[in-house]
């Protein structure tokens, strides 16, 4: 997971959490917040492919959306002890578009023996797209890497359709 959206931010009190499900139910399509586009990463080039994306979304997150997303959120984190396959989280810790205490949380909590919390210092919210890019790309790979080496080789058979030679 790469600063997935896993908690509500603590600086969202409980009352702005009751009105934003009560308007998703009253205008589902409201624009709420808007995403700013300069807390997506720190380089400057990124920022500008962002913003000049034709399919990136510019209005305020709908009302329905919020709520949904903050209710996917409860649900994650209910089933997050059983998660029991090997776990990579990556969360830049300057980053101010997801809390990075839902990444601290589920690798808190969650249920696999082997999982991997990697914050990096003073890294916005898309850690691939950050000036250390390399860095996280290499991590990704190294880590999946070491779990592919550590598989069992699949028999022949397995590869071939069954019916067919």
């Amino acid at each position: 997971l790469s600063s997935a959206a896993l908690a509500i931010g603590s600086d969202i009190s409980p009352m702005l959490i009751r009105v934003a499900k009560m308007l998703s139910r009253i205008s589902p399509k409201l624009g709420t917040q808007k995403l700013d586009s300069k807390w997506i990463s720190r380089d400057s080039a990124e920022v500008a492919k962002y913003d000049n994306d034709p399919l990136v979304y510019r209005g305020g997150i709908p009302a329905r959306t919020g709520a949904e997303m903050m209710r996917a959120m409860e649900i994650v984190t209910k089933g997050t002890p059983r998660i029991k396959y090997p776990l990579l989280i990556v969360h830049g810790t300057a980053d101010k578009i997801v809390d990075i205490e839902g990444s601290m949380q589920m690798h808190a909590r969650a249920g696999s023996a082997d999982k991997t919390l990697r914050l990096f210092d003073e890294g916005y919210h898309e850690s691939h797209n950050e000036p250390n890019k390399a860095e996280v790309l290499n991590l990704y790979t190294d880590w999946m890497d070491e779990r592919v080496a550590g598989s069992a080789e699949m028999p022949e058979s397995h590869h071939k359709r069954r019916g067919k030679k």
